[in-house]
């Protein structure tokens, strides 16, 4: 019975994952192709969930389990000051000043004011200034598929060089934090969605398939590599959930049970069941350390990840090398070029030919292709040309070295998406933790409501271009 089930559950995989290979890279609409594979996803979800007689349902899968939380206690109960000083800045780093107003009750005086406040600012500063401005080109360095750069120009171009702009965005880091500049670039931009649709459905603007969408669904084997992006996403989730878990035990709040949740083969959460009625009793400051402890160790994640991938970087110099790699067209996408006819590829690459002139191409094990110049008089590829200095964050790592490129794979993704995790779940919007912290110190009904709404229509108006791509 045991072989069978391993059996099915094998052949179901092999087959998910061609089903799933095939949708997404066949020809067609973007929202089609995504559908598609949402269901090959949830019909292997619902096959392990029936094997196994798991929770969940509609192909999500709940693996639920106790075997994390003694250890979450024995964190807990080792370095209690500890947790408890990275939660507080991450609620400064999170929140900016604003943060003040969601410790709670618990006595400080002026001087514990300065000494969490003072660093925790500097460090938010210094974040905002070294680290924050490489997420975005090194997480499209390892993407593929990606159309975020657009938005991003966007968004920088709205920001502009002047200095009154910028003098308010540091402002607005040092009163809100990451929250505040999140929500706003996430509603700005989102308005401006909205705007360009409005205008393209009047037949006043760009087509709607012509303006970039401020977001994207992360898929291993779409548009993260395959086995790093599920690694990435895992340490993602455990950092974050371990820490939700490690201060609710510090707040005296029970915890019953820890899991992770699956789409199809996909990670696409971990939990941490509190036990409710202690959580509702807890004091403020207490509870919103629980809930921005996740956003914490996942800036913690980041910082260090991103000191892992400098110092490889740094260190790896001599290994790496020059090389053009095919993305598309009539060579083998992933293909790495050594010569065409003879003639280096950095040196050929861009040159034009006659149309129609057959030319050999060499990989770098000597297997060549026999190439037809197109009407152009190009070789009808695209490629990405890597240098030993690196270009746009990326690099190429020659055999014997090729597992290098594994390696910097997953310490990039790992430092891009913890910073990007972090920041998106500080925002008020229903599902995020900062929801829960900003709803604990905005007591008036009417003014939390209209801030969830405009967040949330806004957040969701940022994946709205990926429905006409």
């Amino acid at each position: 019975m045991f072989v069978a089930r391993e059996l099915f559950i094998g052949l179901l995989l092999f087959s998910t994952l061609i089903v799933f290979t095939i949708a997404l890279d066949a020809p067609g609409a973007a929202m089609g192709k995504f559908i598609f594979g949402l269901l090959a996803l949830a019909m292997f979800g619902e096959g392990i969930r029936y094997s196994y007689k798991s929770e969940g349902g509609g192909g999500l899968i709940l693996f639920r389990s106790k075997l994390g939380l003694d250890l979450i206690d024995k964190a807990a109960k080792k370095y209690p000051h500890l947790w408890e000083v990275i939660a507080d800045v991450g609620l400064v780093l999170g929140f900016g000043l604003c943060a003040y107003f969601m410790l709670g009750k618990q006595k400080r005086t002026l001087s514990e004011l300065a000494a969490l406040f003072v660093p925790s600012i500097l460090l938010l500063l210094c974040i905002s200034a070294f680290i924050a401005p490489f997420v975005l080109p090194v997480m499209l360095s390892v993407m593929t598929g990606a159309d975020l750069a657009d938005s991003s120009k966007t968004v920088q171009g709205a920001i502009g060089r002047d200095s009154l702009v910028i003098y308010g965005l540091v402002a607005l880091i040092i009163i809100g934090g990451v929250a505040a500049t999140t929500t706003l670039s996430l509603v700005g931009y989102g308005g401006f969605i909205i705007f360009s649709v409005a205008q393209s459905l009047m037949g006043m603007g760009a087509p709607l398939g012509s303006t970039a969408p401020g977001g994207t669904i992360l898929i291993p084997g779409r548009n993260l590599p395959f086995f790093e992006g599920i690694i990435a996403l895992a340490i993602i989730l455990v950092v974050h959930e371990a820490a939700h878990g490690i201060l609710a035990r510090l707040a005296n709040v029970r915890l019953t049970s820890a899991g992770l949740v699956f789409f199809g083969f996909l990670p696409v959460g971990a939990f941490i069941d509190p036990d409710e009625k202690q959580l509702e009793k807890a004091e403020m400051g207490k509870r919103n350390r629980m809930l921005v402890a996740g956003t914490a160790a996942n800036f913690l994640a980041s910082i260090i990840f991103f000191a892992l991938l400098v110092s490889m970087l740094v260190l790896t110099y001599p290994l790496r090398g020059d090389a053009i790699v095919v993305e598309s067209g009539t060579l083998p996408k992933g293909m790495i070029v050594s010569n065409v006819d003879g003639i280096p590829a950095e040196q050929f690459m861009g040159a034009m030919l006659p149309p129609g002139k057959l030319v050999m191409v060499s990989d770098i094990f000597g297997k060549e292709y026999s190439v037809k110049a197109n009407e152009n008089g190009k070789l009808g590829i695209m490629y990405q040309r890597f240098t030993q200095e690196g270009y746009g964050w990326r690099f190429y790592y020659p055999p014997p070295f090729g597992f290098l490129g594994f390696i910097y794979n997953v310490f990039a993704l790992a430092f891009a998406l913890n910073f990007v995790i972090a920041s998106i779940n500080l925002i008020p919007a229903p599902v995020f933790d900062g929801h829960h912290i900003v709803k604990s110190v905005v007591k008036n009904k009417l003014a939390m409501d209209a801030i969830t709404y405009i967040v949330a229509i806004a957040f969701l108006a940022n994946f709205l271009p990926w429905l006409f791509k």
